[in-house]
């Protein structure tokens, strides 16, 4: 567990009083691990690291001392916070060193994960985070919600959770918020925003809320951007947007364009003749009942009566589609269906916990 003093090193003070600062927070809280079964493993400029046998103490232990900086600032008349880091592995303990001097040390890669967490928490702020390693078993007044992976220092990412306590207004929206994340982590920007916004509604003070918010309206701003400097067809085109489409034209009872402008493009691409002909006759037949000019359709008549068929007679054929098709692919892009599929297919990553 890394325990790190959010507020000392910004209070401007000399080195002499940075120092009493310290040691009376560490004098003040170092106890609190002791009582639920751990020891700390070494002080440092701005907390402590400390190991625990059973993870659920070290919950204990952070919720202790998370509830303890309220009584710990008004003793002292301070602002202090905390961030808090938890993991949990099973971790060999090796006593290393010489005659002069000896020291403890964990053997095992699975050390660093931490540092990786407090990291993170460093920059986001958050009280507690603990991995999806590490249970908090039937600690009194704790809850957890998952917000994110984080990456290891090999880039392996882990599961990552927020331990509250006592928040009633968390508590309430844990659902919301779990599927907000979720929603984020594939890449479904604009859905997520209306999630985390709900709960910000609930509770205008959660901060971690309020980070998703932020960064949805990073992705989305970008993914907007980019969108219209492309065109429809390349659009439909990246992976997972046809179906989306697809699927809103048909709550739109109007698939009969997007149809045959999959009839036109899978036309385009067959190798033999006969094969082609046949595709050609069947887009003739379901173009009688589609809004394109009496020319265009003639032009295809004439074609197949004479024998004439090539890849470029169903151009015009297209084209026209392609226009029936823009008004429902102008309203699809202005739905969060249509652009969470599109912020997928343009690659807009964004995340949280880096």
């Amino acid at each position: 567990m890394h325990v790190e003093i959010r507020g000392l090193h910004e209070t401007k003070l000399g080195a002499e009083q940075l120092i009493i600062g310290l040691n009376s927070f560490l004098n003040f809280f170092s106890p609190m691990i002791r009582q639920h079964g751990g020891f700390v493993k070494r002080y440092t400029y701005d907390g402590m690291r400390s190991i625990f046998k059973h993870p659920e103490k070290a919950v204990l232990a952070a919720r202790d001392i998370k509830l303890g900086m309220e009584t710990y600032n008004r003793l002292h008349g301070l602002n202090f916070t905390v961030g808090i880091s938890i993991h949990t592995a099973e971790m060999p303990i090796a006593t290393i060193g010489e005659e002069g001097r000896f020291d403890c040390v964990i053997m095992s890669e699975q050390s660093s994960i931490p540092e990786c967490i407090n990291t993170v928490n460093h920059k986001k702020r958050i009280d507690i985070i603990v991995s999806g390693q590490t249970t908090t078993g039937r600690a009194s007044q704790t809850r957890k919600r998952y917000i994110g992976k984080i990456r290891d220092k090999n880039d392996a990412p882990f599961d990552s959770f927020e331990v509250f306590t006592d928040d009633d207004a968390k508590i309430r929206t844990i659902g919301t918020f779990d599927q907000g994340v979720r929603l984020f982590e594939e890449q479904k920007y604009f859905t997520a925003f209306k999630m985390f916004n709900a709960v910000l509604e609930d509770n205008t003070e959660d901060s971690v809320a309020g980070q998703f918010v932020a960064i949805c309206s990073q992705a989305m701003e970008q993914c907007e951007k980019r969108v219209e400097q492309i065109e429809m067809v390349p659009i439909l085109e990246m992976p997972g947007v046809l179906p989306a489409f697809e699927d809103y034209c048909e709550n739109e009872r109007s698939t009969e364009n997007v149809e045959l402008w999959k009839r036109i493009r899978a036309s385009q691409k067959e190798t033999d003749y006969q094969h082609f002909k046949e595709r050609v006759h069947e887009i003739i037949l379901r173009s009688e009942d589609i809004n394109v000019s009496n020319s265009t359709k003639e032009k295809l008549r004439n074609a197949v009566r004479t024998d004439q068929i090539t890849v470029d007679i169903l151009n015009d054929l297209q084209v026209e589609v392609e226009l029936n098709m823009k008004d429902t692919y102008t309203r699809f892009k202005r739905t969060d269906l249509g652009m969470d599929s599109i912020a997928r297919g343009l690659g807009v990553i964004i995340k949280l916990l880096e």
